[in-house]
């Protein structure tokens, strides 16, 4: 390249193509998802109740223990409501597949002639030469 040496970069000079690069991570890792339980477990122990339980509470807006309405607001709670469906209903998958089982050659062949040889007869005709 020829003249002065770039100062700073502009926005449409190098960079990385679109899509390269690592991907992200959006999941627990194993160790991640193992460690989260176990403290789970260590907080439903101490709790007397499941982190279910508690989620459910935060849905209804009351305390299952004491029968108290909890201090939340509508967002909150909907917020809550929306974690119990993501949980709760199965995801729906759709996609069309279409399978064609076809036994013979994916390339199919023309029609087969009649030999050219063969002396075939048409009816309603005349022999010509005695045939």
């Amino acid at each position: 390249m020829s003249g002065k040496p770039k100062t700073r970069p502009s926005p449409g000079w190098g960079g990385h193509r679109p899509g390269s690069g690592r991907k992200s991570i959006n999941q627990l890792s194993d160790k991640e998802a193992k460690t989260l339980y176990r403290e789970l477990k260590k907080r439903s122990k101490a709790e007397g109740r499941t982190w279910q339980a508690v989620l459910i509470d935060f849905v209804f807006g009351r305390d299952s223990k004491t029968d108290q309405p909890l201090q939340m607001t509508a967002k909150e709670r909907l917020t809550a409501l929306r974690l119990v469906a993501d949980l709760a209903v199965a995801k729906q998958s759709e996609q069309t597949v279409n399978v064609n089982r076809s036994e013979g050659p994916s390339i199919g062949l023309p029609p087969a002639r009649p030999d050219p040889a063969k002396l075939v007869t048409i009816d309603g005709k005349k022999a010509v030469n005695g045939q």
